[in-house]
């Protein structure tokens, strides 16, 4: 013998079903985790250079910290700072280096107007001379630069200079005895260049 649901009984039993499978399709998915926020992470992955590929230079160099003012310049301010931790821009983020700093702060002469692109210029063919090669040059991202803790842009306020808004350039120079870090600020009144004098590159094939 066969039974059949009354018509009512038949839709209500239909509505059951499809509400079960509702629930579980909500709690399926209030049950699946977040993922991990890829774009924080990434920003916040520290940089770092291959020294490995830049020649030693043997050019002669000055005194700490190498190097003056373009003609026209003068030096308005400098400083050093002993053992002093520096964010050095890489292009892609920003390397810490450990090092002895020397910065100035250069104006142009009384009756001259500063040129960003003639002391950009004049900055490039300095540290080219002594053996530099460039790594990075433009503007920092916004996001990038603000990620500088602020206790260490209060340290290094005139060795890092205005590099929140103006364009950066750093180059390296590489040499027997010791890696010359060279960071720059062209900004539209002053500009800011700071060495850093940090330990050698070892090659992980000579140690």
């Amino acid at each position: 013998m066969s039974f059949r649901l009354k018509p009512a009984l038949a839709l209500a039993a239909a509505s059951l079903a499809v509400l079960a499978l509702a629930a579980c399709g909500r709690s399926d998915t209030a049950e699946a985790p977040a993922g991990p926020d890829t774009k924080a992470t990434t920003a916040a992955a520290p940089a770092s250079f291959d020294l490995s590929g830049v020649p030693v230079s043997t050019a002669p160099l000055a005194a700490p910290p190498y190097f003056t003012a373009p003609a026209g310049y003068r030096v308005e301010a400098e400083g050093a700072l002993q053992k002093t931790r520096f964010p050095i821009w890489l292009g892609s983020g920003f390397q810490t280096v450990d090092g002895d700093v020397h910065w100035m702060r250069i104006a142009a002469e009384s009756g001259k107007t500063l040129s960003r692109t003639e002391v950009q210029a004049a900055f490039d063919g300095m540290v080219r001379d002594a053996g530099g090669v460039m790594i990075a040059s433009g503007r920092i991202p916004r996001s990038a630069a603000d990620a500088v803790p602020e206790e260490m842009r209060q340290d290094l306020l005139d060795a890092l200079g205005d590099f929140t808004n103006s364009p950066t350039t750093t180059w390296v120079i590489r040499r027997a005895d010791k890696t010359i870090w060279v960071h720059a600020v062209v900004s539209i009144e002053v500009a800011y260049l700071s060495t850093v004098d940090a330990p050698p590159f070892v090659s992980a094939s000579s140690s």
